[in-house]
């Protein structure tokens, strides 16, 4: 019996996963998936993995069955972020510094192309999300089909279109936009994996002592400090933000406003809120580069008392291999596009480790927790005494 072509196993795979789906759904009397408007706004929990094995598959398909120039033209008309990397693979004439049969390490890559190697990896890691450029060992370059990009037809299709300008500059000049804006990225916050209780029961908060002071740092109107408050009682929160946003914040509920405040604070600034037992960032950090990340963690510093934890809720970036590559796109396109917006990034566990440790030594970093199902990671780092920084960091 002749083996299977991939793209038959891919079906398989599909037709094993929505036979899974269906069997469910009828063994639990509930209606199949459809597009009818009073459908189920998401899918059941226990459908999840079935889910995930379809998408993962359907991924890999649709870029097999497409071939590598349709492939291309449909990449750039998808979403916003899968366009950064191929303007910059064209932009810096990239493909021309591999051979077509060869490879060439990020750092050959970005001496070639003038670009700081750091750039040319975090670009070229999220083109390879979508097949374009393939990584054989770790911090070598090959070519794919995909790359022929490096064709000037195609590459006029990727490059069409004017420079623009900022995106908060062009935001600013209209009310309305700014408030479309603001009206999309409260949608998408929305989304499962952004769900607090991964953070309310992924970790394991200090809350048996009488009183535990929680700085909630850039944490506009305190969703994260009420949740906490709510669940426990000892947790005293102060919310810190720009006056602006601090001044739209509603009074937090009547059974824990005696535990909920609000400060009008820049994070560049010192922190005036001394020995709390933690100060809590989330995606505030992956909105600067490093330079401004570290003043942003060193204001901390006169506030700190030994002990003390800053936890950082944002992304961790992973290796490459480690998710598929439908579920890794996603990560290094916030990547892309934190690069394009704020010259700013998202983080891997290294850098985090380094970003802390060049803040100040005393900033240990005591882990990094990713709970199944979230989108972000929970990253803790404890403030020690300089003559514990030896002995944790030999531990």
């Amino acid at each position: 019996m002749s083996q299977l072509s991939r793209i038959s196993e891919l079906s398989v795979v599909i037709q094993t996963s929505t036979s899974k789906i269906d069997e469910y759904l009828s063994a639990e009397g509930l209606p199949p998936l459809s597009f009818d408007v009073h459908s189920a706004s998401k899918p059941p929990d226990a459908i999840l993995p079935f889910q995930t094995a379809i998408l993962e598959a359907i991924d890999e398909l649709h870029a097999l069955v497409q071939g590598p120039v349709p492939f291309i033209i449909n990449l750039t008309s998808r979403n916003h972020n899968s366009l950064i990397s191929l303007h910059a693979i064209y932009r810096f004439s990239i493909a021309s510094s591999i051979p077509i049969d060869g490879e060439a390490t990020f750092a050959q890559i970005a001496e070639r192309c003038n670009l700081a190697e750091d750039d040319a990896r975090r670009l070229l890691r999220h083109a390879m999300t979508f097949r374009i450029f393939r990584e054989p060992r770790e911090g070598v370059v090959a070519q794919t089909a995909a790359a022929a990009m490096g064709r000037p037809d195609v590459r006029g299709y990727v490059a069409g279109g004017d420079e623009g300008h900022p995106v908060y500059v062009e935001i600013g000049k209209d009310e309305q936009r700014a408030q479309r804006f603001a009206d999309a990225m409260t949608f998408f916050h929305q989304r499962p994996g952004l769900n607090m209780k991964y953070l309310l029961e992924e970790y394991e908060w200090v809350s048996g002592r009488d009183r535990t002071l929680f700085v909630d740092v850039g944490g506009s109107h305190g969703p994260v400090s009420i949740a906490l408050a709510e669940k426990f009682p000892s947790f005293h929160c102060i919310v810190q933000d720009l006056p602006e946003v601090i001044e739209k914040a509603n009074a937090p509920p009547p059974a824990i406003a005696s535990r909920v405040g609000y400060m009008a604070h820049d994070f560049f600034e010192p922190q005036p809120v001394c020995n709390a037992d933690y100060y809590y960032f989330r995606w505030i950090l992956h909105n600067w580069s490093d330079k401004y990340a570290l003043r942003i963690l060193r204001s901390l510093v006169p506030a700190m008392k030994h002990g003390a934890r800053v936890i950082v809720n944002e992304f961790c970036v992973p290796p490459p291999g480690v998710l598929s590559l439908y579920r890794e796109r996603d990560v290094r396109g916030y990547d892309m596009a934190m690069k394009e917006l704020q010259n700013a990034k998202e983080r891997d566990a290294g850098e985090w480790a380094r970003l802390f440790e060049t803040a100040d030594r005393r900033f240990f970093m005591k882990e990094i927790r990713e709970p199944a199902g979230s989108d972000l990671a929970i990253i803790v780092a404890e403030w020690v005494a300089k003559d514990e920084v030896e002995e944790k960091q030999t531990a």
